[in-house]
């Protein structure tokens, strides 16, 4: 009689070779699987079997991974972080049909926003005593329009990017590459998101406020200053929150040990969003003075967007790494 095939339970594992990873499906133990990131081939043994150094010692945190059955011993171990893992799926994510929606959705919501407050500093800046009366009426009109247009979209722009950002950060921090599980916005879902936003930026940029005597005297403008501070604290502080899943726990023993631990992984991330940053402010101040202010609205607007969506994803796939049971194991040996 033939020996009944026990299925694995679970439902991804991660490829030894590139740390991708790997649907499984309904395979049984001893399957053969193929990554679909590199190429590798490689065999689920039966946990029974595989009791091998890598598997020992790690405890119940390693149900990170495994939240419903006992880890087996041959979860691989991710020995680092390389920048073909951080950018993995970093921009193609967006354009997913399980995404495409939503980054429409933001990326109209910020051009409808960028452009109510491009009309309104266009108006007040034109309105002076050289224009004529039916010159001056237009003008206000066009400050009214654009002030309750946009005291109606930049809340919702808030409200909508507060919720996908942090949604695609839950999403990428627990290994899930396609970004599924969005917030139903009829149903009001995600309003509590912007606490974690908009605490995580407060608490970043006051260091840097209150640092303004060091900026001048480092010579150092105090806006580059704020920015720089604030680009630096605000992962720690948002990955902090969330591992509390709470906007009120700002400092996180774990999180801040990552940066010992997983020193290169931090670097990578801040080196990464760093370069994208200057190569954004760059590309505005050559690209915009030469369109017109109607398309420079449209792509400010839609870079924002595409930006925050992508800066999201790059901190859920360092949370990938740094908040990893194995982590502080991979970096002793």
């Amino acid at each position: 009689m033939q020996e009944e095939l026990e299925m694995v339970p679970y439902t991804y594992t991660f490829c030894r070779q590139c740390n991708g990873r790997v649907e499984l499906g309904r395979v049984a133990f001893g399957a053969q699987i193929i990554c679909s990131h590199c190429g590798l081939e490689f065999v689920i043994p039966h946990p029974s079997h595989a009791c091998d150094g890598a598997g020992q010692g790690r405890g119940d945190q390693d149900r990170a991974d495994f939240p419903d059955e006992t880890p087996p011993a041959w979860a691989p171990i991710r020995r680092g972080m390389s920048l073909n893992m951080l950018l993995s799926g970093a921009l193609s994510f967006l354009v997913r049909p399980t995404a495409l929606g939503q980054t429409f959705a933001l990326c109209s919501n910020s051009v409808a926003a960028f452009a109510a407050v491009r009309v309104a500093a266009y108006c007040i800046g034109a309105d002076n005593d050289a224009v004529d009366r039916s010159t001056r009426v237009i003008l206000w009109n066009g400050i009214l329009f654009s002030t309750a247009t946009g005291t109606v979209i930049l809340p919702i722009w808030v409200w909508i990017a507060s919720a996908y950002g942090m949604t695609i950060l839950r999403e990428t921090s627990c290994g899930i590459d396609a970004i599924k599980d969005w917030p139903r916005l009829m149903a009001v879902e995600g309003l509590g998101e912007i606490l974690f936003i908009a605490t995580g930026i407060i608490l970043a940029i006051l260091p840097g406020i209150l640092l303004s005597p060091l900026w001048n005297r480092l010579g150092v403008s105090m806006p580059w200053g704020v920015a720089v501070c604030a680009m630096l604290l605000f992962p720690m502080i948002l990955l902090s929150m969330l591992e509390a899943n709470s906007p009120t726990h700002c400092v996180s023993p774990g999180v801040w040990k990552s940066l010992l631990l997983g020193w290169r992984a931090w670097i990578l991330f801040h080196l990464t969003t760093f370069a994208a940053a200057f190569a954004l402010v760059v590309l505005g101040g050559v690209v915009l003075p030469r369109v017109s202010r109607a398309w420079g609205v449209g792509v400010v607007g839609v870079v924002a967007a595409l930006a925050w969506m992508v800066y999201f994803r790059l901190l859920g796939r360092l949370a990938w790494f740094g908040t990893h049971p194995t982590m502080e194991l991979d970096n002793k040996k």
